[in-house]
């Protein structure tokens, strides 16, 4: 079970990354 955990829990962190990601490209997008 902890091991499970631990895996969604890097899968959810590498999507806020990802979405941190984003919004920091559109911001960029949208600066230029």
């Amino acid at each position: 079970m902890s091991g499970a955990r631990l895996i969604t829990g890097r899968l959810g962190q590498a999507a806020d990354i990802q979405r941190a990601g984003r919004q920091r490209q559109q911001l960029a997008l949208a600066g230029l």
